[in-house]
């Protein structure tokens, strides 16, 4: 309650704020506001701990200071393997990640909306988001306490989009959302295998344009670390759809590290992506490949501005841009835009996740296409839910914000009722195409190769001892969907041979050769 109180008290104060003492006619003042919008206002050292617990589910018991204390839930956003693409030496290189490695510190409590990752090897570090506004990270730069907890840096970041818009908006401001019932749409069934349980979980896949990889100097960790709190966190909000929760789960994603020509710029403002125009040559690009047939959304993560209309004028309040509906059709693919280290668009990624999945904007229309859609006309758009407008007159503005209304849950239930892809499992593993039964000493990496990556040509197995040391792999292949060399890299699965010769004298041990016990 008190976590809720501190949040309440500055969730709505600094915009309007800003509105009210009418700043924005100076320049200087201006270009400051827009220069300091990603960056803290308010911050505190703490010292965090973790109380024992021997709880089954491996829930964990956070004391961030005297008045926040998280009782915290493993969580999962990643399938149970997942691929990085990115360019090495200028070859594609597809790597293969088992996804439990990569979320075994990841935390969430619903309650106070936190998403953090844990790690104790070191004293307890904590790293991620508290609500909407406060964030916490170490502070390598403080000594520890006396007891020899580690420092954390506790700060505020102000509400709200990710940048400040720059004032100029179209005469017919658009939706951020396309209707796509004029076009011919094809359902996706690649691979269909049935989930398991109740819920609806919709596979992604994440392109990363290179503006934004370049934040993070595209290091493949450092960038699953995020992402890994970002989904997490938008996975809050769309467990909140419908008596079955959604969550969204990370089939793969992109790292680019070069420019692209599906980013369509605005003619004069390289800082703006055209909304409308880059969405169309973003699924031309990747509509072919094999990522994008397997996965339920297909979706551009972008540093850049995203706007409608023209150098004249435009609309640059945009946040993201998807197609009504679209998900698991030819239509999937939606972009959003995300300040690196901010966690600023993880609300902009759950609207357009929620467009894809046939929800409209609160106070808008049905669309006709999405049989039995009754829209959400009869939701007003101030009353600050998920897919409405916050307004912060409304006293039921900060629990709303959280949640859907009942229009969204309406259509949302209305869509996958005739809709199945959301309880299927459309990606793929090479791995399933291996023999349960071959004997290590016969492995052929080769051969092992070419089976796991049927579907390329001249597949061949690439030696490296080094790799092997780190029990990985990799198999390469003269010609991609593109036409380019590409090379896969995998996890040897544990207790798997990873000698030289893979006979079975060594074997991976929590991803390290040894020598067999």
């Amino acid at each position: 309650e008190s976590l809720n109180k501190y949040l309440r008290s500055r969730d709505t104060v600094s915009l309007e704020k800003m509105k009210r003492t009418s700043l924005w006619s100076c320049p200087l003042l201006f270009l400051l506001l827009r220069l300091s919008a990603s960056l803290a206002f308010e911050h505190t050292i703490v010292f965090p701990r973790l109380l024992e617990s021997r709880d089954a589910n491996g829930q964990k018991t956070l004391i961030v200071n005297d008045d926040i204390t998280l009782q915290l839930t493993p969580s999962s956003v990643f399938t149970e393997e997942f691929t990085v693409d990115t360019v090495e030496d200028g070859s594609p290189v597809k790597y293969y990640f088992q996804g439990a490695e990569y979320e075994k510190n990841l935390y969430y409590d619903k309650f106070h909306m936190a998403s953090l990752t844990v790690n104790t090897q070191n004293g307890v570090q904590v790293e991620g988001l508290i609500g909407s506004t406060l964030r916490i990270k170490p502070a390598n730069a403080v000594e520890r306490s006396l007891d020899g907890h580690v420092a954390h840096m506790l700060y505020e970041v102000q509400p709200g989009a990710s940048r400040i818009p720059d004032g100029k908006k179209t005469e017919a401001l658009k939706r951020n959302q396309r209707d796509i019932s004029d076009l011919d749409v094809d359902r996706n069934t690649t691979y269909p295998v049935e989930r398991s349980g109740g819920t609806y979980v919709a596979e992604v896949y994440l392109v990363l344009d290179k503006y934004y990889s370049k934040v993070f100097k595209y290091k493949k960790e450092s960038i699953l670390d995020y992402i890994s709190r970002f989904i997490n966190s938008a996975n809050m909000y769309l467990n909140s759809i419908g008596s079955n929760s959604v969550t969204v789960k990370i089939v793969g994603l992109e790292i680019k590290k070069t420019k692209d020509k599906f980013l369509m710029r605005m003619k004069g403002r390289k800082d703006k992506l055209l909304a409308d125009e880059t969405l169309e040559q973003f699924r031309n690009s990747y509509g072919n490949s094999r990522e994008y047939k397997e996965s339920d959304l297909f979706m551009l993560m972008t540093r850049l501005d995203i706007a409608e209309g023209d150098d004249k004028s435009y609309d640059d309040s945009v946040t993201g841009f998807s197609m009504i509906g679209g998900a698991c059709t030819i239509y999937k693919a939606g972009s959003f835009e995300d300040e690196p280290h901010t966690y600023y668009g993880v609300y902009g990624f759950v609207r357009e996740v929620s467009h894809l999945l046939g929800i409209v904007d609160d106070g808008k229309g049905p669309y006709d296409w999405i049989p039995g859609n009754t829209g959400a006309r009869s939701c007003s758009p101030k009353n600050g839910y998920i897919m409405g407008t916050p307004d912060a007159g409304n006293p039921n503005v900060q629990y709303n914000h959280y949640h859907y209304s009942s229009c969204s849950l309406r259509q949302f239930e209305t869509f996958v009722r005739h809709q199945d892809c959301l309880t299927k499992l459309n990606y793929k593993s090479p791995k399933t195409n291996i023999a349960r039964g071959v004997l290590p000493d016969k492995y052929d990496m080769k051969h092992i190769c070419k089976i796991m990556h049927d579907d390329y040509e001249n597949v061949e197995y690439i030696f490296s001892a080094e790799r092997l040391q780190r029990c990985r792999f990799r198999c390469a292949s003269p010609k991609d969907f593109r036409n380019r060399f590409v090379q896969f890299e995998h996890f040897i699965e544990e207790g798997a041979p990873c000698d030289q010769s893979v006979r079975g004298d060594k074997v991976c041990r929590k991803g390290v050769c040894q020598r067999r016990r």
